[in-house]
């Protein structure tokens, strides 16, 4: 099984700011203008650029403004706008396959970033990613591309949907549970802010709904994974944390109970965490997702023919899935 770490963005990439050129001073010619809007690649013109521009090639864009935190790969030339970083790899030679996994990653980040609060360079070099590793923890690259490659094997045009098979769900046969008939429900049993934190192998989920909560590293953990946490601070967002972990404050807590606990695998996660992700319109910021409320809300799950806990038809359904075998 791969094992993966999160990297600083500054760890895996050089990068470097581009230069401003106004449209009135910009001259027709080949070479690629890369600006910060979403469409064409990132391509807003072709012309000669001026002395002064740094011509790149097989390199990654990323717009710091506009259409903040857009990514695209260019294996061609081209020059980029002062709205534009541009990144290239600080070990290896980048490559369409590699690109195509870090742009997906990168482009997650853009949910930090908004019109009044653009993605400078000093920000985003304090941005992580999550990357596969080797067993001596150097990034791996070699599987980066035999996963591409494995989903583009996959891919098949004009695939027409297909309904679910009724043997393997059926949507009826379903029961409401108490959420605490299945979780126990708890705050975390130790928590740091951002500034206490320290550094280490242990990750430090907060109260972001976004990359799993993930917000850094410390040097010790409270939590030994295997739980879903909650935030109850803003829009009550949940995620399955594998790992042993330390929170923040306004993270809850939801433990599969003992008797659950053998049935819980990468299939059921998915499952359970997106019911549990299912009613998040009834929160907000005035109305958080606190404990007193969480230990109210119900939880929809199939049933078997006695009337028990269908286990077994969520990891079907779920392994029924498209592209399932990359979980």
């Amino acid at each position: 099984m791969i094992n993966y770490k999160y990297f600083l963005i500054s760890d895996v990439f050089n990068y470097c700011r581009g230069r401003r050129l106004i449209k009135l001073n910009q001259e027709e010619g080949d070479i690629a203008y890369i600006s910060s809007t979403k469409f064409n690649n990132g391509v807003d013109n072709y012309i000669t650029p001026p002395s002064y521009m740094t011509i790149y090639k097989n390199c990654i864009t990323i717009a710091n403004s506009g259409s903040v935190g857009y990514a695209f790969y260019h294996d061609y030339e081209f020059v980029a706008s002062d709205h534009v970083t541009v990144l290239w790899l600080k070990d290896k030679e980048l490559n369409k396959k590699i690109a195509m996994y870090l742009i997906t990653l990168l482009k997650a980040l853009k949910e930090n970033y908004f019109f009044n609060r653009e993605m400078s360079d000093k920000r985003m070099q304090k941005d992580y990613i999550k990357l596969p590793i080797n067993e001596d923890g150097s990034i791996a690259w070699n599987y980066i591309e035999f996963y591409i490659d494995s989903i583009i094997t996959q891919i098949k045009w004009n695939k027409k949907d297909t309904k679910i098979n009724k043997e393997i769900v059926n949507i009826e046969n379903t029961k409401d549970y108490p959420i605490t008939e299945i979780f126990k429900v708890r705050g975390v049993r130790g928590k740091i802010n951002q500034q206490q934190l320290k550094g280490g192998e242990y990750i430090y989920i907060t109260t972001s709904n976004k990359n799993f909560g993930f917000k850094g590293f410390h040097n010790e953990y409270s939590e030994k994974g295997n739980v879903f946490t909650v935030d109850s601070a803003t829009d009550g967002k949940c995620f399955y944390q594998k790992d042993k972990f330390i929170g923040s404050d306004h993270v809850e807590i939801l433990e599969v109970k003992d008797k659950y606990k053998k049935y819980i695998n990468k299939y059921t996660v998915v499952y359970l965490q997106t019911l549990l992700n299912y009613y998040l319109d009834k929160y907000e910021y005035s109305r958080k997702r606190a404990q007193v409320r969480i230990k109210k809300e119900y939880i929809n799950l199939p049933i078997d023919k006695n009337d028990n806990i269908d286990w077994e038809m969520m990891e079907r359904y779920i392994k029924s899935l498209s592209y399932s075998e990359f979980l």
